[in-house]
């Protein structure tokens, strides 16, 4: 079971310096900004996200085959947590079978906040993009400010 799940996370964190550091190359990347509201409209359970728990509780090992609990709370459990250090980041997850591909819902995607280490030349290119799709989101960038970021409207 372990070798056939995926694992997307997302954050509702979009201004913490440390994580653009983490997952967005130290602003050369992009964030994706998801509409809440289109994800719990568009997706039930077992597709839709998931809260992190944050403990530092140890989780209890698997003993294959004497355990009793399911294998996919098992896995949920495993995927589901992370220690206090990583609170901060208040993460969802959405779990996935390989192989199994599920769309977002239409209008999940409703915004992007370029890095402010990307181009003017790729954030072009992306709008361009987007508009041959006639989606309409908003285009934003991440600006640092002191140990935070604010957003400023990208006008291309």
């Amino acid at each position: 079971m372990w070798n056939d799940m995926g694992v997307l996370c997302f954050s509702e964190v979009w201004n913490d310096l440390q994580m653009w550091s983490l997952y967005a190359d130290s602003g050369n990347g992009i964030c994706l900004r998801l509409s809440c509201a289109s994800l719990k409209a568009g997706l039930a359970p077992p597709d839709c996200p998931l809260p992190v728990q944050y403990s530092d509780r140890a989780r209890a090992p698997w003993r294959v085959p004497d355990d009793e609990r399911e294998d996919e709370e098992v896995v949920a459990e495993s995927l589901l947590q992370k220690t206090l250090a990583w609170e901060y980041q208040r993460e969802w997850r959405m779990l996935r079978h390989t192989g199994r591909y599920n769309a977002l819902p239409p209008n999940a995607l409703c915004g992007l906040i370029f890095g402010w280490h990307v181009t003017m030349e790729v954030r072009k290119e992306i709008a361009d993009w987007i508009a041959s799709g006639n989606r309409h989101m908003s285009l934003e960038e991440a600006v640092p400010s002191g140990d935070r970021l604010t957003l400023r409207a990208v006008r291309l």
